[in-house]
């Protein structure tokens, strides 16, 4: 890929992190590629759906009881985040997404 390496921990370690090729994938998304998307970073389904409902959520419950629940939901996000990264790099599926 052209262009600088705005990722603080690909920049520090020359390694992809976790949420590497997540911003690509959601303007792929959002331009309809979803093959690509998928490519560049498979859990940007999960979070867009995740968006929908914290949305709904926040509508019907309010911001209180939905932020009763937000440490448990990052915590999720992060094991989601982190078992995706060491699959796709044992796979050798990051450096193709990101380089």
């Amino acid at each position: 890929m052209d262009g600088p390496v705005l990722c603080p921990i690909r920049f520090c370690t020359g390694h992809a992190c976790p949420g590497c090729g997540l911003s690509r994938s959601v303007v792929a998304a959002v331009r309809g590629d979803f093959d690509l998307s998928w490519q560049m970073h498979p859990l940007t389904g999960v979070f867009a759906v995740e968006l929908l409902l914290m949305t709904i959520a926040l509508r019907v419950f309010g911001r209180e009881r939905v932020l009763q629940h937000a440490q448990l939901l990052a915590s999720l996000n992060a094991v989601m985040l982190t078992a995706t990264w060491a699959i796709r790099w044992r796979l050798g599926l990051l450096e193709p997404v990101v380089a």
